[in-house]
């Protein structure tokens, strides 16, 4: 019986000590990641105040080297659909905390047409359609993901990033559905955005439209984030 006492405290304090050791990688992982963010951050942060010292030694209004000017241009993300994936969120969030102030990125998202029940994909689309512009900004630029659009480089999105900054207009992004966007919308846009050959889950178009746009704002700042 002692034996048997002696062996099951023996058991109990490996594991203890081996919930202490994970414990501790666990924290030393999280104190990397908190280190990590916060050099990105201070990284963004250098970044952004040197456009904002050029801008004010160039009169405030005149363009910057980041293509910034002085009115805010925000940038929508309107999506259809609810409830993403933890990752996606938290994804998408990293790279829309990145942009700068004078271009912030912002989501909508748009309620999702239930399917089946005697509707269609048309008549889903329509109704979904009629959320996207109850959503729209007043008097903005809508720019529609769709499959037929053009093919952006890293490099041309960092030019369309400039020409909307100029523009001094709200921008809208629209994704559409499970069926896509309703055909007027896209009819309707001041253009079309190709994201991908390839058919992309719609959570992780969020997140490369949202790192693609960082993408484009680090290629006007000078920023090393991009080195292609």
């Amino acid at each position: 019986c002692g034996q048997d006492r002696v062996g099951q405290d023996r058991v109990g304090q490996d594991s203890c000590e081996q919930d202490s050791c994970e414990q501790d990688r666990a924290e030393q992982d999280r104190a990397e990641q908190d280190r990590a963010e916060q050099d990105r951050a201070e990284q963004d942060r250098v970044a952004q105040d040197s456009c904002e010292q050029d801008r004010c030694e160039q009169g405030g209004a005149a363009q910057d080297r980041c293509g910034a000017y002085a009115r805010r241009v925000n940038i929508w993300l309107i999506a259809v659909g609810q409830r993403m994936p933890r990752w996606v969120d938290e994804a998408y969030a990293e790279y829309a905390r990145r942009l700068p102030a004078q271009t912030p990125l912002r989501l909508k998202e748009i309620r999702p047409e239930a399917r089946g029940s005697g509707i269609g994909a048309d008549a889903a689309m329509e109704r979904e359609a009629q959320r996207i512009e109850a959503a729209l900004p007043p008097g903005c630029l809508r720019i529609a993901l769709d499959e037929h659009g053009t093919r952006q480089t890293s490099a041309s999105l960092a030019h369309e990033l400039q020409r909307w900054r100029q523009d001094g207009r709200d921008v809208a992004l629209l994704i559409g559905g499970a069926d896509g966007l309703a055909p007027r919308l896209k009819a309707g846009a001041d253009g079309l955005l190709r994201l991908s050959d390839l058919t992309l889950p719609h959570g992780l178009a969020r997140v490369l439209l949202a790192e693609a746009l960082y993408r484009a704002h680090t290629l006007l700042a000078g920023h090393p984030y991009h080195r292609a």
